[in-house]
Protein backbone atom coordinates (compact mmCIF):
# COMPACT_ATOMS: atom_id res chain seq x y z
CA UNK A 1 0.00 0.00 0.00
CA UNK A 2 2.77 2.54 1.02
CA UNK A 3 4.58 1.74 -2.43
CA UNK A 4 1.24 2.72 -4.18
CA UNK A 5 1.08 5.78 -2.30
CA UNK A 6 4.38 7.36 -3.29
CA UNK A 7 3.58 7.91 -6.88
CA UNK A 8 0.53 9.98 -5.98
CA UNK A 9 2.34 12.24 -3.84
CA UNK A 10 5.21 12.55 -6.31
CA UNK A 11 2.52 13.71 -8.89
CA UNK A 12 0.65 15.28 -6.53
CA UNK A 13 3.38 17.83 -5.32
CA UNK A 14 4.04 20.54 -8.12
CA UNK A 15 7.29 20.89 -8.66
CA UNK A 16 7.52 24.78 -9.09
CA UNK A 17 5.56 27.44 -8.57
CA UNK A 18 3.50 28.49 -11.56
CA UNK A 19 1.59 31.25 -12.61
CA UNK A 20 -2.19 31.49 -12.36
CA UNK A 21 -3.96 34.53 -13.28
CA UNK A 22 -4.38 37.18 -11.16
CA UNK A 23 -8.08 37.92 -10.98
CA UNK A 24 -8.68 38.96 -7.82
CA UNK A 25 -6.94 42.50 -7.82
CA UNK A 26 -9.37 44.36 -6.76
CA UNK A 27 -10.32 42.90 -3.56
CA UNK A 28 -6.13 42.46 -2.59
CA UNK A 29 -5.46 46.24 -3.16
CA UNK A 30 -8.60 47.34 -1.42
CA UNK A 31 -7.48 46.45 1.94
CA UNK A 32 -3.75 46.28 1.01
CA UNK A 33 -2.84 50.23 2.40
CA UNK A 34 -4.65 49.62 5.66
CA UNK A 35 -2.60 46.19 6.09
CA UNK A 36 0.71 47.56 5.21
CA UNK A 37 0.41 50.96 6.68
CA UNK A 38 -0.23 49.59 10.00
CA UNK A 39 2.55 47.40 10.34
CA UNK A 40 6.23 47.52 9.91
CA UNK A 41 9.35 49.80 11.04
CA UNK A 42 9.72 52.86 11.64
CA UNK A 43 12.35 52.40 8.87
CA UNK A 44 9.58 51.02 6.32
CA UNK A 45 7.34 53.96 7.40
CA UNK A 46 10.59 56.42 6.25
CA UNK A 47 11.09 54.89 3.15
CA UNK A 48 7.22 54.55 2.47
CA UNK A 49 7.55 58.74 2.66
CA UNK A 50 10.16 58.73 0.44
CA UNK A 51 9.04 56.48 -1.93
CA UNK A 52 5.69 57.72 -2.23
CA UNK A 53 7.40 61.36 -2.45
CA UNK A 54 9.49 59.99 -5.63
CA UNK A 55 6.66 58.63 -7.36
CA UNK A 56 4.49 61.75 -7.26
CA UNK A 57 4.22 61.90 -11.34
CA UNK A 58 3.65 58.15 -11.77
CA UNK A 59 -0.20 58.04 -12.47
CA UNK A 60 -0.81 54.36 -13.18
CA UNK A 61 -2.61 53.72 -9.80
CA UNK A 62 -5.23 55.76 -11.41
CA UNK A 63 -6.21 53.19 -13.79
CA UNK A 64 -8.56 50.68 -12.54
CA UNK A 65 -8.21 46.87 -13.01
CA UNK A 66 -9.97 44.99 -15.55
CA UNK A 67 -9.55 41.76 -17.37
CA UNK A 68 -7.85 43.86 -20.00
CA UNK A 69 -5.43 45.91 -17.69
CA UNK A 70 -4.86 43.55 -14.98
CA UNK A 71 -1.81 43.32 -12.37
CA UNK A 72 0.80 42.55 -15.47
CA UNK A 73 -0.50 46.03 -17.23
CA UNK A 74 -0.11 47.79 -13.88
CA UNK A 75 3.18 46.25 -13.58
CA UNK A 76 4.35 47.40 -17.04
CA UNK A 77 3.12 50.39 -17.09
CA UNK A 78 4.73 51.38 -13.75
CA UNK A 79 8.27 50.17 -15.00
CA UNK A 80 8.09 52.17 -18.05
CA UNK A 81 7.12 55.39 -16.72
CA UNK A 82 9.60 55.44 -14.20
CA UNK A 83 11.87 54.85 -16.87
CA UNK A 84 11.17 57.55 -18.35
CA UNK A 85 11.45 59.61 -15.32
CA UNK A 86 14.73 58.52 -14.71
CA UNK A 87 13.43 56.19 -11.40
CA UNK A 88 15.46 53.14 -11.32
CA UNK A 89 12.68 50.20 -11.73
CA UNK A 90 11.99 46.11 -12.22
CA UNK A 91 9.15 44.23 -12.24
CA UNK A 92 8.54 41.61 -9.65
CA UNK A 93 6.88 38.27 -9.89
CA UNK A 94 5.48 36.31 -6.79
CA UNK A 95 3.45 33.28 -7.14
CA UNK A 96 2.80 30.23 -4.69
CA UNK A 97 1.21 26.96 -4.57
CA UNK A 98 -0.14 25.05 -2.09
CA UNK A 99 1.13 21.39 -1.21
CA UNK A 100 -1.21 19.38 -3.66
CA UNK A 101 -1.50 20.31 -7.04
CA UNK A 102 -5.62 20.79 -6.45
CA UNK A 103 -4.57 23.14 -3.46
CA UNK A 104 -5.00 26.93 -4.09
CA UNK A 105 -2.55 29.17 -6.04
CA UNK A 106 -1.78 32.86 -6.68
CA UNK A 107 0.46 34.92 -8.73
CA UNK A 108 0.76 38.85 -8.35
CA UNK A 109 2.42 41.26 -10.44
CA UNK A 110 4.75 43.89 -8.18
CA UNK A 111 7.32 46.21 -8.98
CA UNK A 112 11.07 47.45 -7.17
CA UNK A 113 12.40 50.69 -7.15
CA UNK A 114 15.66 51.78 -5.99
CA UNK A 115 15.46 54.41 -3.12
CA UNK A 116 17.61 56.47 -1.74
CA UNK A 117 17.63 57.73 2.51
CA UNK A 118 20.16 59.87 3.54
CA UNK A 119 20.86 57.75 6.61
CA UNK A 120 21.49 54.51 4.05
CA UNK A 121 25.44 53.17 4.55
CA UNK A 122 28.05 53.78 1.82
CA UNK A 123 28.13 50.65 -0.62
CA UNK A 124 24.61 50.08 -0.08
CA UNK A 125 21.37 50.75 -2.19
CA UNK A 126 18.19 50.73 -0.95
CA UNK A 127 14.99 48.92 -2.65
CA UNK A 128 11.55 49.00 -2.46
CA UNK A 129 8.57 46.99 -3.03
CA UNK A 130 5.64 48.16 -4.76
CA UNK A 131 2.54 47.84 -5.39
CA UNK A 132 1.82 49.82 -8.61
CA UNK A 133 -2.02 49.47 -8.48
CA UNK A 134 -2.01 51.85 -5.68
CA UNK A 135 1.85 52.70 -4.76
CA UNK A 136 2.15 51.14 -1.42
CA UNK A 137 5.23 50.03 -0.55
CA UNK A 138 4.66 46.41 0.66
CA UNK A 139 8.81 45.72 1.47
CA UNK A 140 12.38 47.48 1.60
CA UNK A 141 15.49 45.76 1.87
CA UNK A 142 19.75 47.15 1.49
CA UNK A 143 22.43 45.26 -0.34
CA UNK A 144 25.64 45.48 -1.85
CA UNK A 145 25.68 48.99 -4.70
CA UNK A 146 26.54 47.42 -8.06
CA UNK A 147 24.48 44.50 -7.55
CA UNK A 148 20.48 44.03 -9.53
CA UNK A 149 18.07 43.79 -7.00
CA UNK A 150 17.67 40.21 -4.91
CA UNK A 151 14.99 40.07 -2.98
CA UNK A 152 15.86 38.22 0.36
CA UNK A 153 14.40 35.40 1.56
CA UNK A 154 14.02 37.28 5.38
CA UNK A 155 11.68 39.83 3.60
CA UNK A 156 9.26 37.30 2.70
CA UNK A 157 7.11 37.90 5.67
CA UNK A 158 6.29 41.38 4.25
CA UNK A 159 4.80 39.56 1.08
CA UNK A 160 2.39 37.46 3.47
CA UNK A 161 1.55 40.28 5.45
CA UNK A 162 0.44 42.46 2.35
CA UNK A 163 -1.06 39.47 0.46
CA UNK A 164 -2.27 36.76 2.47
CA UNK A 165 -2.88 34.46 -0.24
CA UNK A 166 1.32 34.40 -1.18
CA UNK A 167 1.46 32.37 2.47
CA UNK A 168 1.52 28.71 0.69
CA UNK A 169 3.78 25.86 0.41
CA UNK A 170 5.93 26.41 -2.48
CA UNK A 171 6.93 30.58 -2.80
CA UNK A 172 8.57 32.04 -5.92
CA UNK A 173 9.99 35.49 -5.86
CA UNK A 174 11.17 36.52 -9.53
CA UNK A 175 12.89 40.30 -10.63
CA UNK A 176 12.68 40.79 -14.23
CA UNK A 177 14.16 43.83 -16.02
CA UNK A 178 12.11 45.13 -18.63
CA UNK A 179 9.24 44.33 -21.05
CA UNK A 180 5.31 42.98 -20.50
CA UNK A 181 5.02 39.50 -18.67
CA UNK A 182 2.04 37.91 -20.27
CA UNK A 183 -0.94 36.34 -17.78
CA UNK A 184 -1.63 32.96 -19.80
CA UNK A 185 -0.03 34.49 -22.84
CA UNK A 186 -2.50 37.35 -23.11
CA UNK A 187 -1.10 41.03 -25.01
CA UNK A 188 0.22 43.98 -23.41
CA UNK A 189 -2.46 46.52 -23.05
CA UNK A 190 -0.30 48.49 -26.03
CA UNK A 191 -1.57 46.01 -28.21
CA UNK A 192 -4.98 47.57 -28.21
CA UNK A 193 -5.62 51.20 -29.50
CA UNK A 194 -8.69 51.82 -27.40
CA UNK A 195 -6.70 50.67 -24.61
CA UNK A 196 -3.94 53.27 -25.50
CA UNK A 197 -6.34 55.67 -25.46
CA UNK A 198 -7.67 55.47 -21.95
CA UNK A 199 -4.55 54.98 -20.85
CA UNK A 200 -3.58 58.37 -21.69
CA UNK A 201 -6.83 60.16 -20.92
CA UNK A 202 -6.19 59.15 -17.29
CA UNK A 203 -2.91 58.96 -16.94
CA UNK A 204 -1.61 61.98 -18.97
CA UNK A 205 1.30 59.62 -20.42
CA UNK A 206 1.65 58.18 -23.91
CA UNK A 207 2.65 54.83 -23.86
CA UNK A 208 3.00 54.51 -27.52
CA UNK A 209 6.73 54.33 -27.14
CA UNK A 210 6.28 51.99 -24.00
CA UNK A 211 7.94 49.00 -25.55
CA UNK A 212 6.61 45.44 -24.28
CA UNK A 213 9.79 43.23 -25.62
CA UNK A 214 12.40 41.66 -22.72
CA UNK A 215 15.49 40.33 -23.13
CA UNK A 216 17.82 40.04 -26.48
CA UNK A 217 15.37 41.24 -28.56
CA UNK A 218 14.85 44.69 -27.43
CA UNK A 219 18.40 44.92 -26.79
CA UNK A 220 18.77 44.41 -30.16
CA UNK A 221 16.81 47.64 -31.48
CA UNK A 222 19.13 49.72 -28.23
Amino acid sequence: MFLLVLPLLATSIPAHASEPGCDSEPEVVASLRAITESTGSKKLSNVRRQTLAMLDNIKVHEMDWTEKFDCNDFAFAFDEECRRQGIDSWQMGIYANGFWRWSPSMGHALNVVQVHLPEDPKGKVRYAVVEPQDNTVVSTWLQRAGEAPDFPESKIPDLERAYPSFDLWNQEVTIRAEGHSPNAGEPAFTQDPRWMVIYEVITGHDPSDYDERSGPERMRDE
